[in-house]
């Protein structure tokens, strides 16, 4: 008995000794958070104390993505003293645009006057559009988050993304690696509100994938359902082409990159009418000039995403989808389109056009534009009425990468 209340006496010592000691030889932390409002700012605090006046706080935060990024340090305004409070803000209204759905990891850096630091255990968050009350449907490859809309609603739109992320990875022997996130906005006025200032009036959607975020923003409205299942459709198979991209160099020809979300989407039926005007007056875009960034004219737009659509439907045609998802796998490293199409198909941009020409009966090319590579950031898709999207991406060359490449990798088959 006596032996146990000695050792009681000992642990009840122990227990009110630690904190004491904590507090009196070094940092302790009685606080930490943050708060945000989607679009507006996010806010970081910190309360800590010390028995040695501190003088330094460092916030160190990173937005996660699905490339290589690096963390950011701030250092926020206080008071120095053996007890300290700090906040720092981030402006999100235009500096710091950041689309719904990325993670955000902070920890905390404090030092003291007799050169003790400490640092926090780090923090993650989901920067979400917190203005909305939403609804979600989710597995391993895609979420659907949506707040306007009955259950079915969302349902549907969720259904649509799982086939249609079935039909892109059996074809083109891609894959999801990192899950992508849909935010379907009730209305395009909503949408515009959650993007980027200056962004297009006509914008009906947005995939981030590009950047590094596997997120999607589009606006429907739940009597636009049709519009919605082809525009998601179409957004990801962006999506997903992007996650098999290797950065920095990798990316698909535009014209081919938008050809095969429109190939998945299904071709509208004002597309289809102005391919076949063009090919009546002669008047057809050369795909040179399809790898730029698409013309903004509505008179001129519906032609571009007709032709590239109809290029690569042609490619399918005529080669299969075990070449089609070669060329993916060759324009992934970094290869020009000149000279990925002639270690796949044989020739350069200028013979898949006589080719394609001739297979749609269109009259021999008079020339080709100068071509114009150009590396985007984000893509937007536009509004259901018929009109102009401008969606950016770009593979810069990566000779001597993609020589060995080409020679060591192995070959392949994609199931038809």
């Amino acid at each position: 008995m006596k032996r146990l209340f000695a050792l009681s006496l000992i642990t009840a010592a122990l227990l009110v000794c630690i904190p004491i000691a904590s507090a009196q030889g070094g940092i302790t932390v009685q606080g930490s958070g943050h708060e945000f409002t989607f679009r507006e700012h996010i806010v970081f605090h910190l309360d800590a104390s010390s028995d040695s006046e501190i003088n330094e706080i460092v916030l160190v935060y990173q937005v996660q993505t699905t490339r290589r990024s690096s963390s950011t340090e701030v250092y926020p305004e206080f008071t120095p003293g053996t007890t300290v409070h700090a906040e720092y803000e981030l402006d999100m209204r235009a500096q710091h645009y950041l689309p719904p759905g990325v993670e955000i990891n902070y920890h905390w850096l404090v030092r003291d006057a007799a050169g003790r630091e400490l640092e926090t255990e780090p923090t993650v968050f989901t920067y979400d559009d917190n203005t909305h009350e939403w609804k979600e449907l989710s597995n391993e490859r895609v979420a659907i988050f949506w707040y306007r809309g009955s259950d079915d609603f969302g349902q549907t739109l969720f259904d649509r993304a799982v086939e249609s992320l079935d039909n892109i990875e059996r074809d083109l022997g891609v894959a999801v690696k990192n899950r992508i996130k849909i935010y379907v906005y009730g209305s395009y006025d909503d949408l515009l509100v959650a993007l980027e200032e200056g962004a297009q009036e006509w914008t009906g959607g947005r995939s981030f994938s590009g950047a590094g975020y596997p997120i999607i923003l589009i606006g429907i409205a739940p009597n636009n359902l049709d519009w919605g299942l082809q525009a998601i459709t179409h957004e990801l198979t962006h999506a997903v082409i992007a996650q098999k991209m290797i950065p920095p160099f990798g990316g698909l020809p535009h014209w081919m990159d938008e050809g095969l979300a429109v190939y998945y989407q299904g071709v509208a039926p004002y597309e289809k009418a102005a391919l076949e005007q063009a090919i009546r007056d002669n008047t057809l875009l050369s795909i040179r000039s399809l790898n730029s960034n698409f013309p903004t004219d509505r008179t001129v737009v519906d032609l571009a995403y007709a032709e590239s659509w109809s290029v690569v439907n042609f490619m399918f045609e005529k080669y299969g989808k075990e070449k089609v998802a070669e060329l993916i796998e060759v324009f992934s490293v970094g290869a020009h389109q000149d000279d990925g199409l002639m270690e796949v198909l044989g020739f350069d941009v200028d013979g898949l056009e006589d080719e394609w020409r001739q297979y749609i009966g269109a009259p021999p090319r008079k020339g080709v534009m100068a071509e114009t590579p150009v590396v985007g950031t984000s893509r937007p898709t536009a509004s259901p009425t018929p009109g102009s999207q401008t969606v950016c991406c770009g593979a810069a060359p990566a000779a001597l990468f993609l020589i060995l490449f080409l020679a060591l990798r192995p070959r392949t088959t994609v199931p038809g």
